[in-house]
């Protein structure tokens, strides 16, 4: 893939049990809580909707029949793929590596389910910063927070330590231990089906893989310059609502 080449595929990460958001997930699945009227999974197909992405593909697990209905009446220009976890949850790592052949050869974007993002500059755009630093199949570039400014992750009532010490030329050091880290990851990922090669479908996480690039230093972080928000807990759903309409993100459901 050549510098600056946007990705035309994206997969959302949406087959979780969401057992953290108990009692709200008892009666549908964590993609379809609705955070200041509109369903998390509708706000990230709404943020792919403006841009280079044409393909989402979307995993599913946890009452999949209700996440299949619901994304069969989406409207928008996205064609919406499912990869069928059914018989067999597979986390992050396992789940991309069975929708690889929905994801086709390029290198793609990995998005988990419970984030959303407001890009606050039409020059700062998420993705695109993720795209225009890649330039190799075997790199993987994080979108990173500011910990300190991540919603719903780090202040009164979260505790999240952050992951990240971020270097000069954009790697990326794990915590590993120390007490905090100024950059933590914000759930979207620019990747290649390279870095799953000799990967057998079965569950693992996504973080082997962030790791074994790490270690070869080949693991990258994009600082977001927008307002990001996590989406973890129940009370992480009141706090965003009113979040969302202090700053303005909260946008329209027909958006996605």
């Amino acid at each position: 893939m050549q510098t600056h080449k946007m990705p035309h595929k994206a997969i959302i990460l949406a087959a979780g049990l969401g057992k953290r958001m108990m009692p709200l997930t008892a009666k549908k699945p964590k993609p379809l809580i609705e955070v200041g009227g509109v369903p998390l999974i509708d706000r990230t197909l709404a943020n792919l909707n403006n841009t280079s992405i044409e393909t989402a593909v979307i995993n599913v697990h946890y009452m999949a029949n209700m996440m299949e209905a619901h994304l069969h009446k989406k409207p928008g220009n996205l064609n919406i793929k499912i990869s069928d976890e059914r018989d067999n949850l597979l986390n992050t790592g396992g789940g991309i590596a069975k929708a690889l052949p929905l994801l086709g050869n390029d290198p793609f974007f990995s998005i988990n389910s419970d984030v959303i993002w407001a890009d606050c500059d039409p020059d700062e755009d998420a993705l695109k910063n993720l795209a225009k630093n890649y330039d190799g199949e075997d790199e993987v570039h994080l979108l990173i927070i500011k910990t300190k400014e991540a919603f719903g992750y780090f202040g009164q009532g979260y505790f999240g330590k952050g992951d990240f010490y971020l270097n000069d030329n954009k790697s990326l050091e794990w915590r590993r231990g120390r007490d905090f880290a100024p950059y933590m990851f914000g759930g979207i990922a620019l990747m290649s089906r390279k870095l799953f090669t000799g990967r057998e479908i079965k569950p693992f996480s996504s973080l082997e893989i962030l790791k074994d690039a790490q270690s070869k230093g080949k693991l990258f972080g994009h600082v977001h310059r927008g307002r990001w928000y996590h989406v973890g807990c129940p009370q992480a759903v009141k706090d965003i609502d009113i979040l969302l309409q202090i700053h303005g993100d909260n946008y329209p459901k027909e958006g996605g």
